[in-house]
């Protein structure tokens, strides 16, 4: 992982990159990024700033693929996440990129290809605003299917479709913790 670092610190990402927002290492090929570019610089004394419609208005979120092997970029795409999202988390899958993203109280679940980083589909699903305080939350992978825990509930998503397959509830259980 030292390496990968390293590696990462020598590509030139573009004189934009506001911050590297999350990475994954998972894949043998690829090195994942997602990152918030700064669209317009801030002028800083001219008016009085609100951070949040700045932050809105004036940065997107790119996904990133580097082959781990050359350091070339293979893709830099925009992404659909709007940039008011909170990144939860990214990780890889047979060729499939899924982001988990919170906003306001839903969870977004995303979907991109690894091959291209096209956008292929999303779904939202309605949390509390507790939801982001459990950090250790994580999806599951089985087969062509995505566990996604939430905090009542289990539900089985397609990984080609985002289709519903199943939702796993019990009364007896409150809440699910990571």
């Amino acid at each position: 992982r030292t390496s990968l670092g390293a590696q990462i610190n020598r590509i030139k990402l573009g004189d934009n990159v506001h911050n590297i927002v999350d990475v994954n290492v998972d894949d043998k090929n690829l090195i994942l990024l997602i990152v918030r570019l700064e669209l317009k610089e801030i002028e800083w004394g001219k008016d009085k700033i609100d951070m949040v419609s700045y932050r809105r208005d004036n940065t997107q979120y790119n996904l990133i693929a580097i082959n781990k092997t050359s350091g070339n970029i293979i893709f830099n795409n925009k992404m659909e996440i709007l940039p008011d999202h909170y990144i939860r988390d990214l990780s890889i899958k047979h060729n499939y990129i899924f982001i988990n993203s919170v906003f306001d109280d839903s969870l977004f679940f995303w979907n991109y290809n690894a091959n291209n980083g096209e956008y292929k589909w999303n779904r939202s699903f309605e949390v509390s605003s507790y939801y982001n305080h459990n950090g250790g939350l994580q999806n599951l992978f089985y087969n062509n299917t995505i566990l996604l825990p939430l905090e009542d509930r289990i539900v089985y998503v397609d990984f080609n479709t985002g289709e519903t397959i199943y939702e796993f509830t019990d009364e007896d259980v409150e809440e699910i913790v990571g």
